[in-house]
């Protein structure tokens, strides 16, 4: 019987993202173009006299970020009801990110704060974006 990986291909259809601001307030970004996510670790080799190569490698330091681009209509609406003026307003928010497909990544990030805005309006464009960098605490599954 031949392998089929047709339910691990998971399209960008299949995605929901929800932000809930610290007042309680909840959104599904419904015009979101794009998000992505980046966790980092430091890394640390650890050498000792008489070796060339390290000896041990050790870790620590998590940094949960990432960016996302969505319609300025959309997101300056979202910014009005939270009563905030601009997005770097945004603090100890919450990220929810969930594949409908049960294949696909759910994860929640806890206390983000945006830290940069970036919006594009150019002539002749049909749409207008805002782009949004964030950092979050720590990351975790959703649970069923």
């Amino acid at each position: 019987m031949p392998y089929s990986a047709q339910n691990l291909v998971i399209s960008a259809a299949e995605y929901k993202v929800i932000l809930t601001f610290n007042n309680g307030l909840t959104v599904p970004l419904l015009t979101l173009e794009e998000i992505s996510t980046s966790h980092t670790r430091e890394n640390e080799d650890i050498h000792v006299i008489g070796q060339e190569e390290p000896v041990a490698n050790k870790r620590n330091g998590a940094k949960f970020s990432g960016s996302m681009t969505v319609q300025v209509g959309e997101f300056a609406t979202i910014l009005n009801a939270a009563g905030l003026v601009e997005s770097t307003q945004i603090e100890n928010a919450t990220l929810g990110i969930t594949s409908l497909n049960a294949f696909g990544i759910q994860r929640v990030y806890n206390s983000i704060n945006i830290n940069d805005e970036s919006i594009s309006i150019k002539s002749k464009d049909k749409d207008s974006k805002i782009a949004l960098k964030w950092n979050a605490l720590s990351v975790s599954g959703i649970t069923a």
